[in-house]
């Protein structure tokens, strides 16, 4: 089901308060924000970008509202979800995903536009520089894709693995430049990878059959809104198939995978609000600089290595950000 949830609760005009209210300002309308997420209903991510706001001194109904629409994974909703944003006249569009901002940036080139955790926006078009963007867009994403680091860490998990299952989309923008960085980094390290593609939901049950056809003895799942939608019965598959498995997000992890490496997308939903916060100051967003994520995030479920049978090196448990017993 797509759901439609308001953060922020209407109100018909208001006083702005900090930081835009002055006693002898007239009464403005409240800025209205909108925001397009992948994901079928709140999330810790979501969650972050809104405590950024309040954190800025903007209040619930009294000072901004924010609109959020979820797709649940749908990403030709979208251009829908942006043309009813322009129904309303919101002030800036949020789009934490690439197809969210290519059906912002089709339907406007004078409405703001904020991306979150878009990896590559030069190369996607979105900007013309980090340094300076140019056009109705900016926001934070650009951060090398972490396949490569996930291996290492599956290496150090597991000394003795040699063949890694790596499960992909291969409809996603950038599957070709995730199997380029992962192929790189296995030479490197002693590892046969062997790519496996779902371009859907029915199509991951058949790509765990050829992992076990194949003699893999460990996954790594790449980055995807649809499996991130289907994270629980990928973990599930993988459980069932006895595969040790690292994941680009750390909802896997909390619900019984064994790892995961990735940006803090919560880190990166907060850090989002002071974008907001300058455009709606009178700031152009081509002369705000895109911002690279600075947080990392390393997570491990004992319990899922026990059940597995492993024992995760101390100097991994060490550096690790969350430990899950």
């Amino acid at each position: 089901m797509i759901t439609r949830r308001r953060l922020f609760t209407t109100a018909s005009a208001a006083v702005l308060a900090a930081p835009f209210a002055a006693d002898a300002q007239p009464a403005r309308r409240m800025p209205r924000i909108g925001v397009l997420s992948n994901s079928a209903g709140p999330t810790d991510p979501d969650r972050a970008f809104t405590q950024g706001l309040t954190d800025l001194g903007y209040i619930e109904g009294k000072t901004i509202l924010v609109d959020v629409r979820y797709s649940n994974g749908r990403s030709e909703l979208f251009p829908g979800f942006v043309a009813d944003f322009l129904r309303v006249g919101v002030d800036i569009i949020v789009g934490w995903a690439p197809p969210a901002i290519v059906a912002a940036r089709q339907a406007t080139r004078d409405i703001p536009i904020v991306f979150i955790a878009v990896a590559d926006p030069v190369g996607a078009g979105f900007v013309e520089t980090l340094a300076r963007p140019g056009g109705n867009v900016t926001g934070i994403g650009p951060f090398d894709e972490l396949g490569a680091k996930r291996l290492e860490i599956l290496k150090e998990t597991i000394p003795s693995v040699r063949h890694v299952a790596v499960l992909i989309n291969p409809t996603h923008r950038q599957a070709d430049a995730m199997v380029k960085a992962m192929t790189a980094a296995a030479g490197s390290l002693g590892i046969t990878i062997d790519v496996l593609g779902a371009a859907s939901a029915s199509a991951i049950p058949g790509a765990f059959s050829e992992m076990k056809k194949r003699g893999v003895n460990a996954l790594a799942v790449q980055p995807d809104a649809m499996f991130w939608l289907r994270r629980q019965a990928i973990v599930s598959l993988a459980a069932r198939a006895s595969l040790p498995a690292i994941y680009w997000v750390k909802e896997y992890v909390q619900i019984g995978g064994l790892s995961s490496y990735a940006v803090s997308l919560a880190d990166m939903g907060r850090r989002a609000a002071p974008y907001i916060d300058k455009i709606l100051r009178g700031t152009k967003p081509a002369d705000l600089p895109v911002e690279q994520p600075t947080k990392f995030e390393l997570v491990i479920n004992l319990k899922t290595a026990k059940a597995l049978g492993l024992t995760i090196p101390q100097s991994l448990l060490q550096r690790a950000d969350q430990v899950i017993e």
